[in-house]
């Protein structure tokens, strides 16, 4: 143990560029950017590689290391400006269902859904640099950013979307054709259906902290899923049993008019928040391992 320059009982962490010294804790002081010296203000850097050499690092590292549990993560859409953009999001995508004409309300949801995917590797993105809430508002003014966003968000909710068309489809041929889906085929799909839950909570991040090309790279999505299997596996349950629980509360609210509608809409804006959420964190918490395997 190397001991501070001024503090001889406390072990130091970082070495002063400018007079040198030894310093602990209590010896540097946090800039906007850089950590300094209190000495004679250079910078201060620290004795170990892997150490945050940046506020901004230390404090992701901070935020990293605290404690937050799934507890935390489920009240995540209300904390900081997510309640205000909740309630934004809730009130665009009720106005686009009132939009007269066909081809105007087409328009209206192709742009709806392009908010929506880039509000969704907005709380991705946030959630990987450490914050536990949104503090600000997505950026909603660069439309290359917004398209590449949509496109992988087309990918990533679309082929959900049809493995739930699919078995949809299965139930209603069987009507038709006078036969039921066995209780193994059912469970065959619940299964697939998990898979694609898991797939994308991996997407989601390989998107937000790469490039949209990386999405289609499933052998890496497969190994990242298996090393960090504890954390994968405990988000891809949450995130299918709430798919789950929402379904069946929508399919409760349909039978409700209007009200029943504006339920069901606040909870998929809810769904969504949570799916982006649980991605972060799980980018944030094996952040070293994913830079390892989609960047060598």
């Amino acid at each position: 143990m190397r001991p501070c320059a001024e503090h001889a009982q406390v072990a130091a962490g970082f070495r002063c560029d400018g007079c040198e010294r030894l310093l602990c804790e209590d010896c540097i002081e946090e800039s906007y950017r850089l950590l300094l010296c209190r000495h004679c203000g250079e910078r201060a850097l620290p004795l170990e590689d892997h150490q945050p050499a940046t506020r901004q690092a230390r404090e992701k590292t901070r935020v990293q290391t605290a404690p937050y549990t799934l507890k935390d993560a489920l009240v995540f859409p209300f904390r900081g400006t997510g309640l205000y953009i909740l309630v934004a999001a809730f009130v665009i995508k009720f106005g686009a269902n009132f939009v007269p004409f066909f081809i105007l309300r087409l328009k209206v949801t192709i742009l709806v859904s392009a908010l929506i995917a880039a509000l969704q590797f907005h709380i991705v993105r946030a959630t990987i640099r450490g914050e536990n809430e949104l503090d600000n508002w997505p950026d909603f003014t660069d439309w290359s950013e917004l398209m590449k966003d949509l496109l992988a968000w087309l990918v990533l909710e679309g082929s959900f979307q049809v493995m739930i068309g699919m078995f949809l489809g299965v139930g209603l041929l069987s009507g038709f054709v006078g036969f039921e889906p066995s209780l193994p085929a059912a469970l065959l799909f619940a299964t697939v259906l998990w898979v694609g839950t898991g797939f994308q909570i991996i997407g989601y991040g390989v998107v937000a902290s790469y490039s949209s090309w990386h999405l289609f790279m499933l052998h890496l999505h497969l190994r990242g899923f298996r090393q960090t299997f504890g954390d994968a596996i405990r988000f891809s349950n949450l995130i299918f049993f709430l798919r789950g629980a929402i379904f069946l509360s929508q399919a409760v609210l349909a039978y409700i008019p209007i009200l029943g509608f504006m339920c069901s809409l606040l909870l998929e804006l809810y769904f969504i928040f949570m799916v982006a959420h649980l991605s972060g964190l799980l980018f944030r918490k094996h952040e070293a391992y994913f830079d390892q395997l989609y960047l060598s």
